[in-house]
């Protein structure tokens, strides 16, 4: 059982369009929105999952293999802070920092770091928090990643540093000229920002200068991710129907260049919580069950960006959207959809027919 992970795709994975929320939420709000549907059920699997990392982990003690150690304690660390141990997660992932430290790993460092920030503020400890993130910042900076900078500024809640941070790359993309979607990147997560802070008309105008960008590159993955962002920002305004529209044409990129499931699997759950938010329940749960279809179908290893989810049963799956539904700012419809998708699973299974959902809120309205 192997691990080690590429620091440099790890970090794309954290810090990129999309790709990196589950596990950026993990010391957050997100991690506390899920164990509200079932604090139990959510519990055990993270400390079955705590298990199988603690056997790895002595096995790569064993090996003297500080690579694996580093990657294990600080996904250890993680489980911990997400079951609320926080004294035992702070504890893994500093001792992860040190043999990141001794092993010469700057971007492992700086990952570690962030993580370190987020378990500081969730126990009260701002003084330690802001140092550990102002060492992340020194090292990306000399790294000269200037996005991953600018997401650290959010981390930090200084939204107008994280404007200057992700101009500033714009600046430096557009100067050098020759990056093929540094520029797009750049514009994009300045989008990112704007739709933080509550302005999405703003967030829009940059998403389309950079989808303009990513198309004409043919840079398909990001192109798809910038179509998800702009049917979030249309979620913020309201405008159901022109959020459909992009998710939908983000779906059909991802269907037809056949990008990675869990990708595919968020995208259907947006277009699934948007036709929730409209009232049509029946269509919304369907998108949702092929969602969890995909994550069903998907060969989880613990390498895994989103490994703590166990494709063996379709339950914990049905977790995911309420995720989903907290990212667009939608908790409250996430839980009561999560549970009318439990019972539909329960009744007909996890490939229950169109006519099959429709039929159980056509007897629940009755």
């Amino acid at each position: 059982m192997s691990f080690s992970l590429c620091h440099q795709a790890e970090g794309e994975r954290l810090y990129g369009e999309g790709e990196g929320r589950y596990i950026q939420t993990s010391l957050g709000d997100g991690a506390k929105s899920t164990s509200k549907v079932d604090g139990n059920f959510r519990k055990n699997q993270l400390q079955s999952t705590l298990k199988t990392f603690q056997q790895a982990l002595a096995t790569a003690k064993t090996h003297h293999n500080r690579v694996e150690q580093v990657n294990i304690l600080k996904r250890i660390g993680l489980i911990h802070c997400s079951l609320g141990e926080y004294a035992w997660g702070i504890k893994c992932l500093e001792q992860a920092l040190r043999i990141a430290g001794a092993i010469a790993n700057p971007t492992s460092t700086g990952v570690i770091l962030n993580y370190l920030g987020a378990a500081y503020r969730q126990t009260g400890q701002e003084g330690r928090a802001l140092r550990v993130y102002l060492q992340a910042l020194t090292i990306f900076k000399k790294l000269g990643n200037k996005t991953v900078v600018a997401r650290i500024y959010k981390s930090l809640g200084e939204a107008e540093s994280a404007l200057l941070a992700c101009r500033q790359a714009l600046q430096t993309f557009q100067d050098l000229g020759h990056l093929p979607d540094g520029e797009g990147a750049a514009l994009h997560n300045i989008g990112e920002v704007y739709l933080q802070l509550g302005r999405p008309r703003q967030a829009i105008a940059l998403f389309k200068q950079a989808l303009f960008i990513r198309q004409k590159i043919r840079q398909y993955n990001s192109e798809a991710a910038t179509l998800e962002s702009i049917g979030t920002a249309y979620v913020q305004l309201n405008q159901e129907l022109r959020a459909l529209e992009f998710y939908q044409r983000a779906l059909k990129i991802r269907q037809d260049v056949g990008m990675l499931p869990h990708s595919l699997a968020r995208n259907l759950n947006y277009i699934g919580a948007v036709y929730y938010k409209l009232g049509n329940y029946s269509l919304a749960i369907h998108y949702h069950l092929k969602a969890v279809a995909i994550l069903q179908a998907c060969d989880r290893t613990s390498s895994n960006t989103i490994f703590l989810w166990d494709t063996g049963n379709s339950e914990k799956l049905l977790h995911y959207l309420v995720s989903v539904y907290e990212s667009l700012g939608l908790h409250e419809r996430g839980v009561k959809c999560y549970h009318q998708a439990l019972d539909i699973v329960r009744t007909f299974g996890i490939n229950a027919s169109e006519e099959a959902i429709w039929n159980y809120f056509d007897q629940e309205h009755l």
